[in-house]
């Protein structure tokens, strides 16, 4: 990689992940896809775009269904269950997962790899979307690592460990990566 890279590409990646992770995809007539099972729009599978110079795709990594407690910090019970209620959620909420892939030009990034097979049936599906996007997992350069969450790094490595993007450098910051080894060194003592 050329020092260009390191620094300032990677924060203004990292910041334009954050911002593409939000985006209102159901706006597009194209990036609407309705699920057979209700009448609620779908994020889509794949959503392409450009950013300045960059070409960005968001990548559907599928759903998540966490509970809504999971997100509620020290709120009560009840607080829960008001805001819930006044938003029209229920207590098993339904996240898309998209992860962000960016042609630089010179680089093929990925932002986080998802959750691969650490997670249910309504997720992991990063792989197959990238292929309909047409874009080869060994294509892949670079992947940078939001957080070590498992919906942001199980999708690093196949069923049988093996690396799904063997030929990408994978970045991560500091502070993430000195408090996954504590948390490895934890575990093996």
């Amino acid at each position: 990689m050329n020092a260009q890279f390191s620094r300032r590409t990677f924060l203004k990646t990292a910041t334009l992940a954050s911002a593409a992770s939000a985006l209102p995809v159901f706006l597009t007539s194209r990036g609407i896809a309705q699920n057979s099972a209700s009448s609620q729009p779908r994020n889509a599978s794949i959503y392409r775009f450009k950013l300045g110079n960059f070409r960005m795709v968001s990548i559907s990594d599928g759903t998540l269904n966490p509970p809504a407690a999971l997100f509620a910090g020290n709120a009560t019970p009840q607080q829960l269950s008001d805001v819930l209620r006044q938003s029209f959620q229920s207590e098993s909420l339904n996240v898309d997962c998209n992860i962000l892939f960016v042609d630089t030009g010179s680089h093929k990034v990925l932002i986080d790899a998802g959750s691969g097979v650490l997670a249910g049936a309504t997720a992991g599906k990063l792989i197959e979307n990238l292929a309909l996007a047409r874009i080869n997992a060994a294509d892949i350069d670079t992947i940078i690592i939001t957080h070590a969450h498992a919906d942001h790094v199980g999708g690093l490595t196949d069923q049988a460990g093996s690396l799904v993007f063997p030929n990408a450098r994978y970045f991560v910051s500091n502070p993430e990566w000195r408090f996954g080894l504590s948390l490895r060194s934890a575990c093996l003592s």
